[in-house]
């Protein structure tokens, strides 16, 4: 079984940097390990990635030691999203990062399909990857993997910030990540900083830490000084502050 190290940094008040990945070559997580990233969001939403390449990917963020994550396809037809997480954490991502989820009780269907009993409905298999292919303890595989496995919440709508109060009392939502659509002049950043301060600071008074896409060093730069934010992810370009 493997360590969680960006859960267990953003436990410690450190905060953490990753990026998308749209690509399916296992060189990836490499590059961005060697780069000095903590973790990748492997965007399965928006990018066709098979069985095999999954595993592969998964395969060398472990040996690399970066911390994947996987964004999976949608979160409109449940009966799909219950396994995709399963079959995603069953290969060892860390954790899930799920789109659109809008309302409390989406919240908890995300939570429990995560989860293992009793604290979810997670389905188990003790021969999968992710268990060390049956050789670990099983007990001792459950109660690890709802401990450490990433919850990650994406809160992309107006209907989800009109929930957010509600959707923050969800026991097991480890970060609420914000959708750029939420911020449509995000790129000339001052008009939109007094919302994107609020939605943080209500986020945080929640306890659920915080999560943001930056697409340039102007804006990556201006949020790091100004808001704590735990856990940031940079899109199209790399940055230094």
């Amino acid at each position: 079984m493997r360590k969680n190290m960006l859960k267990e940094k953003i436990r410690n008040g450190e905060s953490a940097i990753g990026t998308f990945v749209k690509l399916t070559d296992p060189a990836v997580p490499e590059l961005l390990a060697l780069a000095g990233f903590d973790f990748f969001v492997l965007d399965t939403e928006h990018v066709a990635v098979d069985r095999e390449q999954l595993t592969n990917i998964v395969r060398a963020a472990d040996a690399a030691g970066i911390t994947p994550i996987v964004r999976v396809r949608e979160n409109q037809q449940v009966e799909i999203l219950q396994v995709e997480i399963l079959q995603n954490l069953d290969l060892g991502y860390a954790g899930v990062q799920v789109p659109n989820v809008d309302t409390p009780e989406q919240a908890r269907n995300l939570v429990s399909y995560v989860k293992y009993t009793p604290l979810g409905v997670r389905g188990l298999s003790p021969s999968v990857r992710a268990c060390d292919y049956g050789t670990c303890g099983v007990q001792e595989y459950i109660d690890t993997a709802n401990a450490n496995t990433m919850i990650v919440s994406h809160c992309e709508s107006k209907t989800c910030v009109e929930n957010l109060d509600e959707v923050l009392k969800v026991d097991g939502i480890d970060v609420i990540f914000i959708g750029l659509a939420l911020f449509p002049d995000i790129e000339f950043y001052k008009p939109a900083y007094p919302s994107i301060k609020s939605f943080h600071d209500g986020v945080s008074l929640g306890g659920v830490f915080a999560a943001i896409l930056d697409r340039n060093q102007s804006i990556v730069c201006h949020v790091f000084e100004r808001l704590p934010w735990t856990v940031s992810c940079l899109g199209q370009r790399l940055v230094q502050c």
